[in-house]
């Protein structure tokens, strides 16, 4: 097949990028991804080492106990690739190497156990040997349902998981004698278990300080000590652990949540309005001066109405100069607020249906989001009338990543995945992570890895 077409970046220096992804969609080789953006190293450093962590602060449940907060037991579901014919299943908190079945491809397929709702990379760790992913969501995968700005009351018993996957070449690249494998397979590195409902939504500081909106309406702040240093104390890491702070809102809950720098974060609600707290001023009252309650500083900075129905996502412009906020929600509005003039909203997209995701890449001079036809569209910062289609799909867009097709059939209860997609117009995209991840209602994960050959 012959290549695609040359196209020019977006970046404003006329640089011309050579598209070669090759004319399927088996994911970017390492060698043509560029290092942009931000430098996490970069960032101030021992921000929140005012944080201790002891272990009176944690629980050690047992396994008769600590199994009431993880998802419901079930089945393992049966997988099959498109071009495969035998299947193969994963058990729940268990994991699966891609390459066992795919020789030209690196990755795993875990398996959560319920329905995925959240799932990020640690950032900020320098060894590719100890890559952590946090992962929530519901208990179950088909059964669970929580209508909008309802909080949850019942089973409020739920988990987070943790897991350790080795990203390093060397870990992908191991053979054994008889079957391709590798070195230390993903495993389910440690449990925090609380009484906050669901996981909506979580988002990683580049500290160790996770947030996480819950299903009963909060956001919890936790700070997450390595694994290793829990079993020092209590052995395997299957523990009960409160946030460090709790933030809430009257009459609303908090629905979606955004890290704008390491010391504000702001949350999408419910009912349209959008609440932006300097965290770090209020964990630093805690922690230094012991202060908890004072309402000059536990209050939100800003509060104000964004939208005339949820917010399903709200971004910051830069993890080191946080001062714009992009929001998308049920209303089909696409709109940018200014931190120091929140009340002026600069609504420039609006479709006729939910809008689901955006996302504002600090590198790129512009923004990416889905439409009411499930295009994901890129617009230019300096013409905001303007759009380009990148590429269609044929069902919701939950986040603007494609990387290969996934289907399920009932009557067979298997799930497909299905590569070598054709690809579809699009234009250059750069990524700075060496691998990258998906989720699914039937508690599936997959970790894709850039290194093959």
């Amino acid at each position: 097949m012959p290549k695609r077409k040359q196209v020019f970046n977006n970046r404003g220096d006329n640089e011309l990028f050579r598209d070669e992804w090759e004319d399927v969609v088996l994911a970017p080789k390492i060698d043509l991804l560029q290092h942009v953006g931000i430098n996490l190293g970069d960032l101030p450093k021992k921000v929140y080492d005012f944080i201790k962590i002891r272990p009176e602060d944690l629980e050690l449940f047992s396994e008769e106990n600590g199994r009431t907060y993880l998802p419901f037991p079930r089945d393992p579901t049966s997988i099959v690739f498109s071009d495969k014919d035998s299947s193969f299943q994963v058990p729940q908190c268990e994991s699966y190497p891609i390459r066992d079945k795919l020789n030209e491809k690196f990755g795993y397929i875990l398996n959560f156990g319920g329905s995925v709702w959240a799932l990020e990379w640690c950032p900020n760790i320098s060894s590719p040997g100890e890559q952590y992913l946090a992962i929530g969501g519901y208990k179950s995968s088909v059964d669970e349902h929580h209508p909008i700005g309802r909080k949850q009351k019942t089973d409020l018993n739920q988990a987070i998981q943790i897991w350790k996957i080795n990203c390093s070449i060397d870990n992908f690249a191991m053979e054994e004698e008889e079957n391709q494998t590798f070195i230390n397979k993903p495993k389910l590195d440690m449990v925090i278990c609380h009484e906050y409902g669901c996981v909506f939504d979580m988002q990683w500081c580049p500290y160790g300080i996770l947030a996480v909106s819950f299903g009963n309406g909060t956001i919890g702040i936790f700070s997450i000590p390595k694994p290793d240093s829990i079993r020092k104390y209590f052995g395997e890491p299957l523990d009960s652990m409160k946030p460090i702070y709790e933030l809430s809102l009257p009459q609303t809950m908090c629905w979606t949540v955004s890290w704008g720098g390491h010391y504000k974060i702001s949350t999408g609600c419910t009912n349209g309005d959008i609440a932006t707290w300097n965290i770090f001023d209020i964990l630093k009252q805690k922690y230094v001066n012991n202060v908890f309650d004072d309402p000059e500083v536990t209050y939100p900075i800003n509060y104000m109405r964004a939208h005339d129905s949820c917010i399903r996502q709200i971004v910051w412009n830069s993890p080191t100069s946080p001062s714009h906020t992009l929001s998308c929600g049920h209303d089909g509005r696409l709109q940018i607020i200014e931190d120091r003039d929140p009340m002026f909203k600069n609504m420039f997209q609006r479709i006729r249906d939910f809008m689901s995701t955006v996302c504002w890449p600090c590198h790129y001079g512009g923004i990416v989001y889905a439409d009411s036809d499930n295009t994901v569209r890129y617009i230019r910062m300096d013409d905001l009338r303007k759009t380009t289609g990148l590429i269609m799909h044929h069902a919701n867009v939950w986040a603007p990543v494609t990387w290969y097709r996934i289907g399920f059939k009932e009557d067979e209860v298997t799930v497909r995945y299905y590569h070598n997609i054709k690809s579809k117009e699009t234009t250059g995209t750069y990524h700075n992570a060496e691998s990258f991840t998906s989720g699914g209602t039937l508690g599936l994960v997959r970790v894709d890895s850039v290194h093959r050959k």
